[in-house]
């Protein structure tokens, strides 16, 4: 994935690498990042759809089931 300025006309290594770094500390740290791209969430309609087969699969996969423990 390239990080870019200039409305992505030009790319910016300095921000990847703060992504990069970032990622890295929150996987030791034990945490999981799910990230997605500006372009899967530009359109509502998309979005709408992409969220709606992710976020199950996320519940699922942690065993959430939306009761009170």
């Amino acid at each position: 994935m390239m990080r870019t300025r200039d409305d992505g006309q030009v790319s910016d290594s300095h921000k990847y690498v703060e992504m990069v770094a970032g990622d890295r500390d929150l996987k030791l740290r034990g945490y999981e990042v799910f990230r997605f791209g500006h372009d899967e969430l530009r359109d509502a309609e998309s979005a709408r759809t992409l969220l709606q087969e992710f976020l199950p699969a996320l519940f699922q996969r942690f065993e959430v089931n939306g009761r009170a423990s």
